[in-house]
């Protein structure tokens, strides 16, 4: 049996026995529903969730189903206050006044939504579209699932084109794109951190070209010296280059054990192709090395005159124009440094 029951101020509608729903109707049409298992309905008699019980709100007649909130102080017009509803498939939560729209968790407030769009997490003062705050050590994490190789990225994107941060096409770097030049900065899981194109130094925010720190390169090669006239047995030891560029510093050591005739001139075996600037290549002793001819110690420079790969130059001795080889020469050490630019 049901019963409409009024007591006092309350008004009682109750729907007897098991099962049984509370049902308002208008003209024989069910407007309204509160199921025996405590779900309500407007506009819909079979109010459904997936789980638990709800309200569930439905119009029938086209799109727009609404739950609207308003209060004393925003009014009751149809664009005022805070409106959730459901139009052709998407949702929308509206806050018609000209105020923030704050999420609160756990007591507190998460995230803020200023009235011009700005988004705050941690602070309800935002100054840009986003903007994160926090009093203690966090970080902000995109992570995907799809694989070593999949591309996670961040797009910076204006009109005229877009830049990507990126972790994909290459195994454990991070890449720097754009939509235009492709990728221009990699930086590898062990920190180094190439550049495809170069680097501008000292030239202008705006030079992409003039003096442009196109590469960075270091490592070895075989240092030797070798005379123009008759023998000068040498040995071939390590020597060290780094290359900016296309300026090039070499420092290394080698031996020499004599030369069988004097008036030699001596070349020095380069890493790279000298172009026809001039550079300078210093040469000293770690021993002294006695001339045969005036028993001066050798004291020499050379520079560089050839736009080859070996520097061909007279060594520089009190005065002469080039060092007297002898035989009665003992072994030397040469400490062999300069710096030169590259063809």
């Amino acid at each position: 049996m049901s019963t409409i029951k009024s007591s006092s101020e309350n008004l009682t509608l109750n729907a007897d026995g098991s099962g049984n729903d509370v049902i308002i109707q208008s003209n024989g049409s069910t407007k309204a529903i509160v199921t025996a298992e405590g779900s309500a309905g407007i506009g819909t008699s079979s109010p459904a969730f997936e789980n638990g019980s709800g309200l569930e709100i439905r119009y029938a007649g086209g799109n727009g189903a609404h739950l609207k909130l308003t209060d004393n102080a925003s009014g009751t017009g149809a664009t005022q206050g805070l409106d959730l509803y459901m139009f052709n498939t998407q949702a929308y939560i509206e806050n018609y006044e000209n105020a923030p729209t704050i999420f609160r968790n756990n007591g507190a407030e998460s995230v803020r939504i200023l009235a011009n769009g700005r988004v705050g997490i941690g602070t309800s003062s935002p100054t840009n579209k986003l903007h994160v705050k926090s009093t203690g050590a966090e970080q902000i994490n995109l992570e995907t699932t799809g694989g070593a190789t999949t591309i996670l990225a961040i797009a910076l994107k204006n009109s005229a084109n877009t830049w990507q941060i990126e972790n994909g096409r290459a195994s454990n770097v991070l890449s720097v794109r754009s939509s235009t030049g492709g990728e221009t900065i990699r930086s590898h899981a062990n920190g180094v951190t190439a550049f495809n194109a170069g680097i501008a130094l000292g030239v202008g925010l705006n030079n992409t070209a003039s003096n442009v720190l196109s590469d960075y390169e270091e490592g070895t090669f075989n240092i030797s010296l070798v005379c123009s006239g008759g023998s000068a047995p040498s040995q071939s030891q390590q020597g060290y280059y780094v290359k900016i560029g296309k300026v090039c510093h070499i420092h290394g050591q080698t031996s020499l054990s004599g030369n069988s005739s004097g008036g030699s001139q001596m070349k020095i075996n380069l890493p790279f192709s000298v172009t026809g600037a001039r550079g300078a290549i210093c040469i000293g002793l770690n021993q002294p090395l006695k001339m045969a001819t005036n028993g001066e110690y050798m004291n020499v420079i050379t520079e560089i005159n050839s736009a080859a790969a070996f520097v061909v130059s007279h060594v520089f001795n009190g005065g002469h124009t080039h060092l007297d080889w002898s035989h009665a020469i003992g072994s030397g050490i040469f400490s062999v440094a300069g710096t030169f630019r590259v063809a």
